[in-house]
């Protein structure tokens, strides 16, 4: 079924919602590191990293583990029962980069409690990188797996959004108003399409970008919320490279709390290389993924480790707060949030592609 553009965006979805992250999580998606990918130097190091992720989260929920055709998945399995995982399952499908936060689908709910896939554009973060693949993943993810699913032609990747649950979305605006991604799109533009969409406001932030990080700043890197009225966020550090964004960061988020009454917990943020080559990486705390009363925090086998897990679980007191090393996922820009994706009340039932 085909619904024109503009007969879609005139509809009226007051009952249609974008679902927070800490919704009830009915699986999560993890692409696996494959030959000729950005890991290919270090896939054998950063492999037994993702069995990690793998085992710990599926001890939790159904993973869904998206593995490209190069990938032996006979012996795949294998090493899945040496694990002991019973928890997870083999998606069939090619990408072009594992950092499946920012092409997978978003889960948004209809007025009749049915969730549908929102598949919006993805193109390498402002046609970086090559994305053909990952632009079209969660359209054949629909058909593979008979779900609901719409598209949209506006660029908006994963990390680059955080839900309060009650209709606020916290953004970065060089990540959404941008030339290189929406080039055609107006801040009022996007504004529009995220209330209609997905029945959100935007309230921006600007100019946070750390070294070293792609995507221009999502905010999974720099700020999430932690239920409706509490934000943890990237703290200061005036002996890190990019303190004068983090200065910044911490007075954007303070005005927002205070206008809007905000609870706030600052992490501390660590300044860490490559241990391959002299680069500064984008390590930060807030990219953990919340998952059924859980929450995966990303360690980095550093002093900080400690006091950021300290201050996680005074913003998450009724959550489990699990520790995952994530130092080796640091070495291609990212960690655990941006490497997965929560899927919530999947129903089986046709596509829908809206043009």
């Amino acid at each position: 079924m085909t619904i024109s553009k503009t007969v879609f965006l005139e509809k009226d979805i007051s009952q249609r919602r974008l679902i927070p992250e800490w919704a009830n999580c009915k699986a999560v998606l993890l692409v696996w590191p494959f030959v000729g990918s950005d890991w290919e130097y270090m896939l054998e190091q950063i492999t037994e990293a993702y069995w990690q992720i793998l085992k710990t989260i599926s001890e939790h929920t159904e993973v869904w583990a998206v593995l490209h055709s190069s990938i032996d998945q006979t012996e795949w399995l294998k090493k899945r029962q040496l694990l002991k995982i019973t928890n997870a399952k083999i998606i069939d499908l090619n990408v072009n980069d594992t950092w499946i936060r920012d092409y997978g689908p978003l889960t948004v709910v209809n007025g009749k409690g049915e969730s549908i896939l929102a598949d919006f554009r993805f193109n390498g973060w402002g046609e970086k990188f090559d994305a053909k693949l990952d632009d079209s993943f969660c359209q054949h993810l629909g058909k593979l797996e008979n779900l609901t699913y719409e598209t949209h032609n506006m660029v908006l990747e994963g990390g680059a959004i955080e839900s309060n649950g009650q209709g606020l979305l916290l953004m970065n605006k060089d990540c959404v108003v941008d030339e290189k991604r929406n080039a055609d799109y107006s801040q009022r533009r996007i504004e529009k399409i995220i209330r209609q969409q997905l029945n959100h406001e935007a309230l921006w932030i600007e100019g946070i970008g750390l070294t070293g990080d792609d995507t221009d700043g999502h905010i999974d890197t720099i700020a999430r919320f932690c239920n409706h009225n509490t934000v943890i966020y990237s703290g200061r550090n005036t002996q890190h490279h990019d303190s004068d964004a983090l200065q910044s960061l911490h007075e954007q988020i303070g005005r927002h709390a205070q206008q809007k009454n905000w609870n706030l917990f600052e992490l501390p943020t660590p300044v860490l290389k490559s241990q391959f080559e002299d680069r500064f990486l984008p390590a930060t705390y807030t990219n953990f993924l919340v998952c059924n009363q859980q929450v995966f925090f990303p360690i980095y086998n550093c002093a900080e480790d400690q006091l950021a897990l300290t201050i996680a679980k005074k913003a998450f007191p009724n959550h489990k707060v699990i520790a995952m090393d994530c130092l080796n996922l640091l070495e291609e820009s990212g960690s655990l949030h941006c490497a997965t994706m929560q899927l919530t009340t999947l129903n089986p039932s046709p596509g829908v592609n809206y043009e």
